[in-house]
């Protein structure tokens, strides 16, 4: 049996390498996280929290997002995924430009690819430079 907490430090490890391939940044893990109730990491302006469990739990994982944003004056990101399946995207409706595109999972969330979060990531970290 796989210990949740190593599973979840892998799924934080495989998502942040992704991430930093991608938009040209260092990714690295929040290690005091638990300890402090941080985020996992910080990128530009999102906290980024990432999850990978078989039972779905967004509307709890989206409120601790939320409260770890909030701590760092971020905005939150939620990066999750079952085993074997695609990696999603939750921001809030109003974080996401409207020529991004997206599926309307509440009246004010989001949910997106992984690519899209990735573009939005990058997006964010240009426009900063």
């Amino acid at each position: 049996m796989i210990n949740s907490r190593t599973k979840g430090a892998s799924a934080e490890r495989e998502v942040f390498k992704i991430i930093s391939d991608q938009v040209g940044i260092k990714v690295e893990r929040n290690l005091v996280q638990t300890r402090e109730g941080g985020s996992d990491t910080v990128v530009g302006e999102w906290a980024i929290e990432v999850k990978r469990q078989e039972t779905l739990s967004i509307n709890v994982w989206w409120e601790q997002a939320v409260e770890q944003a909030l701590r760092v004056n971020k905005k939150p990101m939620l990066i999750y995924r079952k085993s074997r399946m695609p990696w999603k995207v939750v921001i809030y409706a109003e974080d996401l430009v409207i020529f991004y595109g997206g599926t309307v999972i509440s009246e004010e969330l989001v949910e997106v690819s992984l690519q899209m979060g990735i573009q939005i990531l990058r997006d964010n970290h240009e426009s900063s430079i």
